[in-house]
């Protein structure tokens, strides 16, 4: 039933289907925004007791983010083309495609979260000016590239690009988004994991004995799957000392300490910030998760 009323919501404008967005999470989530509210306030650690104090039922999801969506709904318009039976939407230097049963309202909401997710202030951002530096990202591996922004953002410094996506929709938009670079991309409709069989791979299975010694970023937003998909590829990270892991950790609230155990030997730098997603999986104190973790073994070399 929601996700009907949502659809019918998703034609009327953009700033109508924001409002209507926020009114249903606050219906849905406000008893347990208020509770854990109540419970980090009085906290003894003065962190937790600041996050308490930034929990917003409006937006519950981006706690320390409302100049930055702020500062977004004031920038430039985001337009919404069609194109073959599909939307398109101007990114820098690309034309990202998303399905065509999308609305346009759909679409630009879509968007405009996207940007507030990559803004450097973001919990999940994946890049900082550290990593902008990389002149050559060598082999990059996008695990859940979903829409294909991240891998718009690397590819004119990516020798290559493994894009591991499982749904259809957005494979047909990856497609079309990166037609112009077919001979630096591929598309795998595979479920990254630790197994090898039926809709599910491991890394180093995809790869076998052809492991690239060039991999220089792995991004990681795959639902949860993320531990899995680490224990899948200890042979790819042993010939790649030097790769740079973006690891998505909210998934879960203890996603990113069984994280850092796998990735035994790393350092990690996490992202300013953080995520609160009543909605993912069980919710334990303090409720708030960090959004992307960064892991390498050595320093960065530009």
């Amino acid at each position: 039933m929601y996700e009907f009323i949502v659809s019918i919501f998703s034609i009327f404008p953009e700033s109508v289907f924001d409002f209507f967005i926020g009114f249903c999470s606050q219906i849905k989530y406000r008893g347990f925004l208020k509770r854990i509210k109540s419970e980090l306030c009085t906290s003894d650690v003065p962190e937790y007791r600041e996050l308490g104090e930034s929990i917003s039922v409006k937006h519950y999801f981006f706690p320390y983010n409302d100049e930055i969506g702020k500062k977004i709904r004031r920038g430039a318009e985001i337009e919404v083309d069609s194109n073959n039976g599909h939307k398109v939407v101007k990114y820098k230097n690309f034309c990202l495609y998303f399905p065509g049963e999308w609305t346009k309202t759909k679409c630009k909401s879509y968007m405009r979260s996207l940007l507030v997710e990559q803004d450097k202030n973001s919990s999940h951002a994946y890049f900082t000016d550290e990593l902008e530096k990389i002149d050559n990202y060598g082999t990059v591996i996008d695990l859940g590239a979903a829409e294909g922004i991240f891998t718009a953002d690397v590819i004119d410094k990516a020798e290559k690009v493994y894009l591991f996506e499982y749904n259809d929709s957005y494979i047909e938009c990856l497609n079309r988004t990166f037609e112009k670079y077919k001979d630096k991309v591929e598309i795998v409709k595979k479920y990254v994991s630790d197994k090898n069989q039926g809709e599910e791979i491991s890394l180093d299975g995809f790869f076998g004995d052809e492991i690239p010694d060039n991999i220089g970023l792995i991004k990681m937003d795959i639902e949860g799957a993320e531990q899995s998909a680490l224990r899948g590829m200890k042979k790819v990270l042993e010939r790649n000392p030097n790769a740079i892991l973006l690891v998505c950790v909210y998934h879960s609230q203890d996603a990113e300490e069984e994280i850092k155990s796998i990735l035994d030997g790393y350092e990690f730098n996490v992202r300013k910030g953080y995520r609160l997603v009543p909605s993912m999986g069980e919710q334990k104190y303090p409720y708030f998760r960090h959004g992307v973790l960064e892991a390498h073994r050595t320093g960065l070399n530009s």
